[in-house]
């Protein structure tokens, strides 16, 4: 009993903690300004938005990047609409490129691909995490650096130990959860699938965001119909390569997670950020290195979403002429 209620709780709140650590943690998107209730919301949110991606990903045989691509575009697009506008969506509409579509959405992608590391789906690629987590961990300690002083959203003030509880905290969460995953009964499609009383959590959760939102005048329709449509777009591509693949639960699997990469790459991050908040700030390109990480935001945030519509729209056009016979 207690191993089959982990295969449906244990993945769900380890993909909240890594949700929730690379919108808020990594990129520091807590405003100083935010109270409690904004707080519980969000966390809230984190979970919503774990249960709601599990299922899109088991439900439509998410297995590859072009599927996760798309799953952490609806993540970054959720996010800043309903649970942190004032700070993601500040400046609208470069906002939608620097913070939404760049760096929300480049690090839901990166918060899932270890996710699947984590669950053992991905080991043979284990290895890139280490250093993909030295590049993105030298990117954290400038921008914990500088984000309070040039992000212009009020972000709480930190220092250097700020690295240390934030990424200490965060190895401790994802192991803790980890061992929780691998102690779990073989974890069944149905485990990850929205049940009735879940789908009204999810629903619930939505509902009082919106409210908040829409009562507070934090922005306004036309800038939600526009994320909306964005969100749309990255659901047809879920919804249009479903069929390619088998799930990769469409039978009983056990979370074996790859734990030296794993445990090589949470200490690469924390240990490159540690050393990369102490370093004055570089000049890149003629451009200070947090700007210069703004500009990289913007620049996938241009490539991505178009990128992997043609990729997936050539993919279908390929197996189409396939199945024709001569």
């Amino acid at each position: 009993m207690l191993r089959a209620a982990l295969g449906r709780t244990a993945p769900r709140a380890l993909l909240a903690v890594l949700l929730g650590f690379g919108a808020e943690g990594l990129l520091w998107a807590g405003s100083s300004q935010r109270d409690g209730y904004e707080a519980a919301l969000a966390v809230a949110g984190y979970l919503a938005l774990a249960m709601l991606s599990l299922d899109l990903m088991t439900r439509w045989r998410v297995r590859d990047l072009y599927g996760l691509a798309a799953v952490g575009g609806m993540v970054a697009l959720t996010y800043s609409a309903l649970f942190n506008p004032s700070v993601t969506l500040r400046e609208m509409p470069l906002s939608v490129l620097t913070d939404v579509l760049g760096g929300q959405a480049l690090i839901a992608m990166a918060m899932l691909l270890l996710f699947c590391m984590v669950a053992g789906v991905a080991r043979r690629w284990a290895w890139l995490a280490v250093p993909v987590s030295a590049l993105i961990g030298a990117a954290w300690g400038v921008w914990l650096r500088w984000s309070p002083e040039l992000g212009g959203w009020a972000a709480l003030p930190t220092t250097r130990e700020t690295v240390l509880w934030l990424g200490g905290g965060f190895a401790v969460a994802v192991l803790g959860l980890a061992v929780l995953t691998r102690l779990s009964a073989p974890i069944a499609r149905p485990h990850l699938e929205l049940g009735a009383y879940e789908w009204l959590f999810v629903g619930g959760v939505v509902i009082i965001a919106l409210y908040r939102q829409f009562d507070q005048r934090t922005i306004d329709s036309p800038t939600y119909l526009a994320l909306s449509g964005l969100a749309l777009v990255c659901l047809a591509m879920l919804w249009y390569r479903k069929d390619s693949y088998f799930a990769w639960v469409t039978t009983p699997w056990q979370p074996r997670p790859a734990w030296l990469p794993l445990l090589a790459s949470l200490a690469v991050l924390v240990l490159a950020a540690y050393d990369s908040y102490a370093q004055p700030q570089a000049i890149v390109a003629g451009l200070p290195m947090f700007q210069f990480i703004r500009l990289m935001f913007s620049i996938v945030a241009l490539l991505w979403l178009p990128g992997v519509v043609l990729l997936i729209g050539l993919r279908a056009v390929i197996r189409d002429i396939q199945a024709k016979p001569l």
